[in-house]
């Protein structure tokens, strides 16, 4: 299910609850109303509740001069794509095995800090096309569970579901793991285009 779009993670759990498969969330029959209700939510929920290494990146972090906070000499822009209001971890430079640094803060959206540049591990607001075949199958599953019962009206259906979602979500986090970096930690950046702008003179 790699590149895959929202119409089709929700056409897909619609035919596993037994309803039509869908074209278009256009419309207002109860699949694709029930599919506009659930779906956003439960993608977004299914997205932050794991810490899911496909969708954790790197990217170094537009400096300016002003801070709002005098202990600092510079603020720093958190990328615009972040999926939560912090990072994972920031560090020094984009150098291979730079060690990460706690001496910041962030306030209202923005990284304050003593340093010249600032790099940062964070996760990524991740589109459909680019779910990972184990997370867009568990998905469809989890969304299928979730809007059994109303387009149903069935326990068991519901139930069945649930169980299969269940072991979905298991077997997406277990292949999910395999593919992290050792300990976890990115500290390669050269990969990655930085979002830099010049630093104000």
């Amino acid at each position: 299910m790699a590149g895959t779009t929202d119409v089709e993670i929700c056409s897909n759990a619609l035919v596993l609850i037994g309803h039509r498969p869908i074209q278009s969330l256009a419309g207002g029959s109860d699949s694709v109303l029930t599919c506009n209700s659930v779906y956003p939510l439960m993608r977004e929920a299914f997205l932050t509740e794991h810490r899911w290494n496909f969708t954790i990146v790197g990217a170094q972090l537009n400096r300016q001069v002003a801070t709002p906070d005098m202990r600092f000499d510079y603020q720093y822009t958190l990328p615009a794509d972040n999926l939560l209001d912090g990072i994972l971890a920031g560090y020094p430079s984009g150098d291979t095995g730079a060690k990460p640094v706690v001496d910041f803060v962030i306030q209202d959206g923005l990284l304050l800090s003593n340093r010249t540049e600032m790099w940062c591990e964070y996760r990524k607001s991740v589109g459909e096309e680019d779910f990972p075949a184990y997370f867009s199958k568990a998905l469809v599953l989890m969304l299928a569970a979730d809007m059994a019962l109303v387009l149903t009206d069935s326990p068991l259906v519901q139930g069945r579901l649930d169980r299969k979602a269940e072991l979905a979500f298991r077997s997406a986090r277990s292949i999910d793991a395999q593919s992290a970096p050792p300990n976890n930690v990115i500290h390669d950046f050269t990969l990655i285009t930085a979002a830099h702008a010049p630093v104000p003179t």
